[in-house]
């Protein structure tokens, strides 16, 4: 019984952490709607055969739809819960040129990637900015979607998504 106990008190501490680590240097989960998805990509006006990634994938939405339009798809999670969550959907929906990593963002490299897309609060924002202008190749776009850069000028907006363009 003692076992079991500690058991689930190890797992409440590692998805307090969690959580914690999220809220601190990412953003929450939320889920965005099909009129917002849609709007990224009017902005992002993507060409088939490039490649993708959405920072913060959660339930892999966007990864899905980055795949329907003919990209190469990627996502990265670092909520185990979620990112089980968004591979199934991209099983149910049978996707073949999506996947999802199981990571924390900042350690990956984006310098691969033609098209970002991020949900993220201003102070996580703030330390992306940053990451990306250093990161990115000329040409790469990101769409954000509610928050701004604070100090990167977007080229479009629309309906709370702003396009940069590296």
């Amino acid at each position: 019984m003692i076992i079991i106990e500690l058991f689930i008190m190890l797992i409440l501490i590692y998805i307090i952490l969690l959580l914690s680590y999220s809220l601190i240097f990412g953003a929450p989960f939320a889920s965005l709607g099909r009129e917002r998805i849609k709007t990224m990509f009017e902005l992002l006006d993507v060409k088939k055969g490039k490649k993708s990634i959405d920072i913060g994938s959660g339930d892999g939405r966007i990864v899905i739809a980055s795949a329907r339009h003919g990209l190469f798809a990627y996502g990265v999670e670092i909520n185990p819960v979620v990112y089980l969550v968004s591979l199934l959907h991209i099983r149910r929906n049978n996707i073949k040129n999506a996947n999802i990593l199981m990571k924390d963002f900042w350690q990956v490299d984006l310098s691969s990637y033609d098209y970002i897309t991020v949900w993220g609060t201003k102070h996580m924002l703030r330390n992306l900015e940053k990451k990306l202008l250093t990161e990115l190749k000329s040409g790469t776009k990101v769409a954000s979607n509610h928050s701004r850069f604070p100090n990167w000028k977007h080229t479009k907006t629309k309906n709370d998504v702003y396009l940069y363009i590296k």
